[in-house]
């Protein structure tokens, strides 16, 4: 017993015993971990970039050219009396909005005084031809005078004698009462007001009782019921490609037109007539003039003022290729090339607001991307959407040979 008091109270067998203890739990956990299976390690593998591309197909277009444009009238007229007087008729047909014929009475003024004269310059003209008889009388006597005597005169001796003056101025008399009596005919006539052409009654500026003056007083407006006029404004860069009518004036590109202001608005057709020589000032586009022939064709008829959207049908592009606007970027498209990206620069033919028409730089086949170029870099490897296989392989992972316990 004393013995083993002795040994616990020996402090280098403590001291031997947890470092051996130490000793043990070092070298295990070395074993543990060395002797630990160890995972492979693999490269990553590169995809290709998935985008959404199409064939290019080649087709047949005929270019159409969208414009705006207000519609006028292609003539009106300002009323206005010729003569002047008492207004003391006015048409139900002279209403403002009203359709008239060519010759249709509008408003009568006051004819008393143009029939009086008319009465009168009949009497002078009455009178000036009974002056012109008496003196024909007189030439006859004149003459048988101047034969008896045979006196030996001048030209102008003879024609006193003959009374010729006498019968000149007679003569002249009559032909200016003639006139007299053809004015005073024509200012009663122009006491009736009359529509001058087809057309509609923009407004009416005088009433009944209203005393108007002679080429001073408006009594109202009318435009002529067809054809009517569009002017549209379109890019110079287009001009080309509209059809314009021959020297006999045939032909010209088709229009439809449609009335911006009405969601349902029916389509009236037109045509192009000229090339307006000037630029406008702002935007410098030049101005296309339309004829609409029937403007009262459709469900209701083309108004004057009208603001409305044109599509003028030009001339045909033949073997074009038609991409849409939102696969160009910059005037370039990307294109797949044997599963990698391509920047291609285009030759726009024509250019629309939502497509453009291509005849070269682009061949029938070609798969140009149609999804949102977001990080694309030339000659970067893409895989086309909805094809099975891809246009880019992946690389071979590196190998690595599973390891056993590390020394």
């Amino acid at each position: 017993m004393t013995q083993d008091i002795s040994r616990k109270k020996n402090p280098w067998f403590f001291g031997i015993l947890i470092v051996a203890i130490l000793f043990g739990s070092v070298m295990l956990s070395r074993y543990l971990m060395n002797s630990a299976p160890v995972a492979e390690r693999k490269a990553p593998a590169r995809v290709a970039r998935l985008v959404s591309a199409t064939p290019l197909e080649r087709a047949s277009e005929r270019v159409k050219i969208a414009a705006y444009g207000e519609v006028e009238a292609a003539q009106d007229s300002t009323l206005a009396p010729r003569v002047g007087g008492e207004v003391i008729e006015v048409s139900k047909d002279f209403v403002p909005g009203n359709r008239v014929a060519k010759g249709t009475l509008l408003l009568r003024v006051d004819p008393t005084d143009y029939e009086l004269a008319v009465v009168e310059a009949e009497a002078s003209l009455a009178t000036a031809r009974a002056s012109l008889a008496q003196e024909q009388g007189n030439q006859v006597v004149a003459r048988a005078d101047a034969a008896l005597l045979d006196l030996d005169v001048s030209d102008e001796e003879q024609a006193l004698m003959l009374r010729e003056p006498q019968l000149k101025s007679a003569q002249a008399s009559v032909k200016l009462a003639e006139m007299d009596l053809q004015q005073a005919r024509l200012n009663l006539e122009r006491t009736r007001i009359v529509a001058p052409f087809d057309g509609v009654v923009l407004s009416r500026d005088v009433s009944l009782g209203d005393q108007v003056v002679a080429n001073s007083s408006t009594l109202g407006q009318m435009a002529a019921g067809s054809p009517y006029w569009v002017v549209l404004r379109v890019p110079v860069s287009s001009l080309r490609w509209i059809e314009w009518p021959d020297e006999q004036g045939q032909g010209g590109s088709k229009v439809e037109l449609t009335d911006t202001g009405d969601t349902h608005s029916p389509v009236w057709q037109g045509r192009v007539i000229q090339l307006l020589d000037q630029l406008e000032e702002e935007g410098r586009r030049a101005g296309v003039l339309v004829e609409v022939t029937n403007p009262h064709a459709g469900a209701r008829p083309l108004l004057l003022g009208s603001f409305v959207k044109a599509t003028i049908h030009g001339q045909e592009l033949v073997d074009a290729l038609r991409l849409d606007n939102t696969w160009v970027h910059d005037g370039q498209v990307w294109k797949v090339v044997q599963g990698r990206l391509q920047l291609q620069p285009l030759d726009v033919a024509f250019s629309a607001s939502d497509h453009i028409l291509v005849t070269q730089g682009l061949d029938v086949g070609d798969m140009v991307v149609t999804s949102v170029p977001s990080g694309f870099v030339d000659g970067m490897s893409v895989r086309i959407q909805g094809q099975e296989e891809t246009t880019a392989r992946p690389q071979r992972p590196a190998q690595s040979d599973r390891q056993g316990p590390r020394q």
